[in-house]
């Protein structure tokens, strides 16, 4: 079965998501350091169908205010980062991506987990590298 040769090729996935048409999402984050989400589609006969890379900007432009939490985590996989600001009821979610710029994308979810609003920061390992001198 090929659900199985993708286990047994990449380990155990990060997550499962059953897809509308009735097929399989298994998620490969590479997180929280690494830059790459894998996601392997597989259709309702079990077969792997695609797999692509999901952390990229132009993924990212896809999401809208609005956006539910799950629909990120099934499009994105679990971000590297999570930071709760109690005082505004919203979390931040972060996601190091593949760039030469060293940033990471960060959504901001409301107290419904749902989106407010997407921005782009420095990612902090690469302040910390570039202050001590890496």
């Amino acid at each position: 079965d090929a659900e199985a040769a993708v286990v047994a090729s990449m380990g155990r996935p990060s997550a499962r998501h059953a897809r509308p048409d009735g097929g399989t999402r298994l998620v490969y984050a590479r997180g929280p350091e690494g830059r790459h989400t894998w996601m392997v589609e597989l259709g309702t006969d079990g077969r792997v169908q695609r797999w692509h890379q999901a952390l990229s900007e132009e993924a990212f432009a896809r999401i809208a205010p609005g956006m539910a939490a799950d629909d990120l985590l099934r499009d994105y996989g679990p971000p590297a980062h999570r930071l709760g600001i109690a005082r505004r009821g919203t979390e931040v979610w972060s996601w190091r991506y593949p760039t030469y710029e060293c940033r990471w994308f960060r959504v901001t979810l409301d107290e419904r987990g749902r989106v407010l609003e997407t921005s782009y920061g420095p990612d902090p390992v690469c302040v910390i590298e570039e202050e001590s001198g890496l």
